[in-house]
C-alpha cells in the first residue's frame, strides 16, 4: 500500500511545479506580447516565442493529465470501460506528442538562427513554411496513434488498462509509435549538438585570427561562451534522460509496452518484493511528465539568466574600456583583444536576443 502512496506523492509534486511553472510562461509571454506589424511578425524571436509559448500550453495539459492518474491510484476502488482507457491514452499521448514536436521546432529554430545555413531567400522561404511542415508532419504522425487507440482494452477485472491481443498489427502500430517518439527525440539532440559544434568551430577560427593579429596574447573561452553551451549541453542531456528509456520500453514486448504507454495502476501489481522490477517502467513513464513538469526551468528561466549574464559582461567591457586609458605601446594589443571579445559577445548576443522569451 505504500508504494501507492509514494507515487501519489510523486504525480502530485510533479503536477504542482509543471502547473506553477507552465502557468508563469503563459502569463509571462502574454504580458509582453508585442502588437507590431505583419512584416515584424515574422522575425525569429516572435516565432520562436510563439513555439516556447505552445510548449508551456501543451505542457500544462500534460501535467494537468496527471489529475487523473492520481484518482485512480489514490481510490483503488474506481472501474475502468474500454473508453476511459482509449479516452485517456489518446489525450496523454496526443499532447506529449505536440510537447515533442514544440521541442524538435525550437530546438531546429534555434540551430538555424544562430548557424545560418541558408541565404537569406532560403531562410526566409524555411520559416514561412516551417510551421506547415510541422503540422502535416503531426497529422502523419497521428495516423498509427489512432490506430493504436483500437488496440486498448481493460483488463479482466477492469481495474486497469491494457493493449489488446498480442497481434502483428498491435505491435506494428504500437512500434511506429515508440519510432515517432525516437526520430523526434534524435532530432532534438543533432540539433543541439550542431549549435555546440558550431558555437566552439566559430570562436576556434576567431582565436586563430587573434593570434595572427596579436601574438602577444592568447584569446582564452569567453565565460558566454561555456555558459552558452553549457545550457544547451544541459537541455540535451534532460531530453534525452526523460524521453530515452520511454521510447526504448515503448519498442519491446507488448506487456512490458503495455505496463509504460496504457497502464494506469501498475503499481498495485506490486505486492513483494520480487515485484521491485515493476517500478522501472512505472517510472519511465513519469519522467515523460517530469520533463513537461520542468521545461518551463530550461526553456524559460534559465535562457532568461544566460542572456542577462551576456548582456552584463558586454556592458561591463565597455565600461571599463570607457574608464581606464592605456598607453600607447599597449593600446594596440588590448584594442585588438578587446574588439575581438565585443563583436564575438555581440553576435552571441543578438543570436540570443532572436530566441529570447
Amino acid at each position: 500500500m505504500w508504494q501507492s502512496y509514494v507515487l501519489w506523492i510523486l504525480y502530485l509534486i510533479t503536477m504542482k511545479i509543471g502547473i506553477i511553472g507552465n502557468l508563469w510562461v503563459i502569463c509571462s509571454v502574454i504580458r509582453n506580447v508585442r502588437f507590431q506589424t505583419h512584416r515584424c511578425l515574422r522575425r525569429p524571436s516572435d516565432r520562436l516565442r510563439s513555439c516556447i509559448f505552445v510548449l508551456a500550453f501543451v505542457d500544462f495539459f500534460v501535467v494537468c493529465s496527471l489529475a487523473l492518474r492520481i484518482i485512480y491510484v489514490w481510490n483503488d476502488t474506481l472501474t475502468f470501460e474500454i473508453w476511459n482507457c482509449r479516452g485517456l491514452y489518446f489525450v496523454e499521448h496526443f499532447f506529449k506528442m505536440i510537447s515533442m514536436f514544440c521541442l524538435a521546432s525550437i530546438s531546429t529554430g534555434r540551430y538555424i538562427t544562430i548557424s545560418k545555413p541558408f541565404n537569406s531567400q532560403i531562410y526566409k522561404h524555411f520559416h514561412q513554411g516551417f510551421p506547415s511542415v510541422n503540422l502535416l508532419l503531426y497529422f502523419v504522425v497521428l495516423i498509427p496513434m489512432l490506430l493504436t487507440v483500437k488496440t486498448i482494452d481493460v483488463t479482466a477485472d477492469r481495474r486497469d488498462c491494457r493493449i489488446g491481443v498480442d497481434s502483428i498489427w498491435n505491435r506494428l502500430t504500437i512500434l511506429l509509435v515508440g519510432a515517432s517518439f525516437i526520430l523526434l527525440l534524435m532530432l532534438v539532440s543533432i540539433n543541439y549538438a550542431q549549435i555546440v559544434r558550431h558555437v566552439y568551430r566559430r570562436f576556434s577560427k576567431r582565436k586563430a585570427r587573434q593570434s595572427a593579429i596579436c601574438k602577444h596574447h592568447r584569446l582564452s573561452e569567453p565565460r558566454y561562451v561555456r555558459e552558452m553551451t553549457s545550457s544547451i549541453i544541459r537541455v540535451a542531456v534532460f531530453h534525452t534522460i526523460c524521453w530515452l528509456p520511454f521510447c526504448f520500453l515503448a519498442m519491446i514486448p507488448t506487456e512490458t509496452c503495455s505496463l509504460v504507454l496504457v497502464s494506469i495502476r501498475a503499481i498495485n501489481r506490486i505486492n513483494d518484493e520480487h515485484d521491485w522490477i515493476l517500478w522501472i517502467p512505472i517510472l519511465v513513464n513519469w519522467l515523460t511528465y517530469l520533463n513537461s513538469a520542468l521545461n518551463w526551468i530550461f526553456y524559460a528561466m534559465l535562457n532568461r539568466d544566460l542572456r542577462e549574464l551576456i548582456r552584463n559582461n558586454s556592458k561591463r567591457r565597455k565600461r571599463n574600456a570607457m574608464t581606464y586609458n592605456y598607453s600607447s605601446t599597449n593600446f594596440m594589443n588590448k584594442n585588438c583583444q578587446q574588439n575581438l571579445n565585443q563583436n564575438s559577445s555581440i553576435q552571441i548576443v543578438n543570436s540570443f536576443n532572436q530566441i529570447e522569451l
